[in-house]
């Protein structure tokens, strides 16, 4: 979970810092920044998943990456901590010695080149918070268990001036040395990154090799488009929703194949839509693509997708990502996820998602009230904008917000 994001220098910011919880709701007026916010990660999602340059070049280049008014002036930074909720001591150093990790901090800084459009890393860190256990083996399942925890320290991955750097942060007592941590740094050290490449795409698979559960960076964004959730989608895609909802279709044949996760799905869906009584996808021989039907009790036969209403196939939408992304550290947010829907339905939805956020971090942005009326002051998020730029605060913190 992104449990604290700090960012300079970035697109409408100028600066932003701000805790997040698991549930989280963004909201602001038109052209206060909110947009913006949400491309804060999603370029912290294109780093691992395109390299830097490319998730540069998917924000419009350094020209819009940056704030148009500071430009090369200052740095671009961000800093993101991620709270790992799921950590296991199963990384032995030394003998009995184990490594649990609690936190997680990804940090980079980037120059612009005056009259150029193009930059360099200044500095990119991976900063580890860990707690050394001591170990001990149960007699009875031989399952290796902490003991009593001996200290606190950071474990350290850095690239300045192009090389990799490693350190070990910890209590003199401690007997473990860099060397008995499980990360190839002999192999790392040795390497020399480019100014313009992460650590992340060169070395990904090492940097988070105390992320067992899956990467923090598993980042996913969607705006629905009801118009193209409703069309016939091609028999080979994605088995991942598409961030704008076109394969539901898809998605949801393979969802409905599994007999338990169907009635899953069934179940949640009445619960919110109590006339939908059944779904089902169907081949379209001739065009090769699958459609969508459901069945309504009080009609006799199933309607196809492009029958139902906006409303209807995004709570359908919504549900089947709330209940993917098993990653527990992963991050989902939705994009105004009110439009085309009922109040008494946004109600229920807003209940599932609260839910949801349990087993993994949750970020919805809205301009609708009625969401407002269903979540608490801790929940809140507002995006507000002076004379320059956008600002940023935590509502619960602030006593004029408590009091409207």
């Amino acid at each position: 979970m992104i449990k604290r994001l700090e960012v300079r220098n970035f697109k409408s910011f100028k600066k932003l810092e701000l805790n997040l919880d698991k549930f989280n709701v963004l909201i602001g007026s038109n052209a206060s920044g909110k947009s913006n916010f949400v491309e804060i990660f999603r370029f912290l999602r294109d780093i691992q998943s395109f390299g830097l340059n490319d998730a540069i070049s998917l924000q419009g280049g350094v020209e819009y990456f940056r704030n148009v008014n500071i430009g090369s002036e200052e740095p671009f930074s961000l800093k993101v901590t991620f709270d790992i909720d799921n950590s296991e001591t199963g990384y032995f150093a030394k003998g009995k010695l184990g490594i649990k990790i609690n936190e997680l901090i990804y940090e980079i800084s980037i120059d612009f080149k005056k009259e150029e459009f193009k930059f360099k890393i200044l500095r990119e860190r991976i900063i580890y918070g860990c707690s050394f256990i001591n170990l001990e083996q149960k007699k009875k399942n031989k399952k290796i268990e902490g003991k009593e925890e001996l200290g606190k320290g950071k474990i350290i991955i850095s690239c300045e001036n192009e090389k990799i750097n490693f350190e070990l942060n910890k209590p003199d007592e401690i007997e473990v040395s860099k060397e008995d941590i499980p990360i190839p740094m002999v192999f790392l050290e040795k390497e020399k990154i480019p100014c313009d490449v992460s650590m992340i795409e060169r070395f990904g698979v090492f940097v988070f090799i105390f992320h067992p559960s899956g990467s923090p960076f598993d980042i996913s964004i969607y705006n629905f488009d009801p118009k193209l959730s409703k069309k016939a989608t091609p028999y080979i895609g994605k088995t991942k929703l598409e961030e704008d909802g076109s394969n539901l279709s898809l998605v949801l044949r393979n969802v409905l194949q599994d007999e338990v996760k169907k009635k899953m799905i069934l179940n949640l869906t009445k619960d919110i839509l109590p006339f939908l009584s059944d779904m089902k996808v169907e081949k379209i021989p001739m065009d090769e693509k699958l459609i969508l039907k459901t069945k309504e009790e009080y009609n006799k036969g199933y309607l196809p997708s492009f029958s139902l209403s906006d409303g209807t196939m995004d709570v359908i939408g919504y549900l089947i990502i709330l209940n993917s992304h098993k990653n527990p550290n992963s991050t989902l947010i939705i994009e105004e996820p009110e439009r085309n829907i009922h109040p008494y339905i946004i109600s229920k939805l807003i209940n599932r998602m609260k839910e949801a956020s349990n087993a993994k971090q949750i970020i919805i942005s809205t301009h609708n009230p009625e969401i407002l009326k269903h979540v608490d002051m801790e929940n809140i998020l507002l995006v507000s904008r002076d004379k320059d730029f956008p600002q940023s605060a935590n509502p619960k913190k602030k006593e004029k917000y408590k009091s409207f």
